[in-house]
């Protein structure tokens, strides 16, 4: 009973067990190469620290929902326009490009499905792949109205 009030006071979007899957994989095998890599320590500890949220958020996603990778992609995003030393480099680095380019694919995900994640002109141009997502979806055609033009 409460669930149900809870689902309805505060509906949450339900993302699909596949797309967890692949964020969870993902997130696990970044945070090995983040830990075995060069970067600077203090960006190292940032990377793993929203990274293992990821990982609890999406092992936890049955009890929190959607909205707990939402606020971590946000608070993600929100940190790259406020220090310019966690973005630079991130299309010369491949761990800091593997870093965004994953934390990007996650926002579109959840933006799909949560529609919850607005994204700022600054970040926008800083990550042009929020702007085109590499999936498209595509919906299946009603084929038996055809008409001629």
């Amino acid at each position: 009973m409460t669930s149900g009030m809870l689902s309805t006071n505060s509906p949450q979007p339900v993302l699909p067990k596949s797309e967890l899957d692949n964020i969870y994989d993902n997130a696990r095998d970044l945070l090995e190469e983040i830990i075995n890599s060069d970067l600077p320590d203090n960006i190292k500890q940032y990377f793993t620290a929203q990274l293992r949220k990821i990982i609890v958020s999406v092992e936890e996603y049955k009890i929190t929902g959607s909205a707990e990778i939402v606020d971590i992609v946000e608070a993600t995003f929100g940190k790259a326009v406020l220090s310019k030393e966690i973005i630079e480099g991130k299309d010369t680095d491949e761990v800091k490009g593997n870093f965004w380019t994953f934390m990007a694919k996650t926002a579109l995900i959840v933006s799909t499905v949560a529609g919850a994640i607005q994204i700022a002109d600054y970040t926008a141009k800083t990550f042009p792949e929020l702007n085109s997502p590499d999936k498209v979806i595509t919906l299946p055609i009603n084929e038996t109205k055809s008409e001629k033009v």
